[in-house]
């Protein structure tokens, strides 16, 4: 699995791992696809002033990029495309990130966790 992010390429994935297919890093279309993609959407508008790391990469595992015990298999094409950076300004109904899975359920789950994750207030506080 994954977690990448729209300025800095793919993260937490060391790209001369052997899932990856030969080029995909220089070919997008090459990566492996997950089934279910789809935009989770933030529920509110405002400034997105915390991205909680430990509940994303969590969040992550639920949508089967990552294991909870090491006999768990790892999806390689779940995990999720950030859209949004903490301190950005976002409108309700904005995506924040793409969810990557293959399991509606693990998908829901982690949509759910992702966006728990994530604190939006009305102003931004330095």
């Amino acid at each position: 699995g994954y977690l990448k992010t729209s300025e800095r390429g793919l993260s937490g994935c060391n790209p001369d791992y052997a899932y990856r297919k030969p080029g995909s890093l220089e070919d997008p279309a090459r990566l492996i696809h997950a089934d279910i993609q789809r935009p989770i959407l933030s529920q509110k508008e405002g400034y997105l002033t915390n991205m909680n790391c430990e509940e994303i990469g969590m969040a992550a595992v639920l949508s089967g990029a990552g294991r909870r015990k090491k006999e768990d298999g790892i999806d390689f094409s779940a995990g999720f495309y950030l859209l949004a950076k903490k301190g950005a300004y976002v409108k309700e109904g904005e995506p924040l990130a793409v969810l990557y899975a293959n399991d509606t359920q693990k998908a829901d789950l982690a949509d759910e966790r992702f966006r728990n994750a994530c604190r939006i207030e009305p102003t931004l506080q330095k």
